[in-house]
């Protein structure tokens, strides 16, 4: 009994070295993503909506400011 206690801790040891590694790997796949890359579908077309939003009231601003006397 104790030969198979030994082959159980040595597979259970090494599959959960596998696991560890395996995680750790995953793990820094996605750290060298780049930020705009791990957005969900629905937050970046958030910021896009965002984005032209602030374009328009931008370009709105420019217009008003030229039409008062700005340069």
């Amino acid at each position: 009994m104790e030969a198979l206690e030994v082959i159980f801790f040595i597979l259970l040891a090494g599959g959960t070295l596998a696991l560890i590694v395996y995680f750790r790997v995953r793990e820094q796949r996605y750290l060298k993503k780049k930020t705009s890359e791990t957005f969900s579908k629905e937050l970046r077309e958030q910021i896009d909506e965002e984005r032209s939003e602030s374009i328009r009231k931008k370009e709105k601003f420019e217009e008003q400011f030229k039409r008062f006397g700005g340069e």
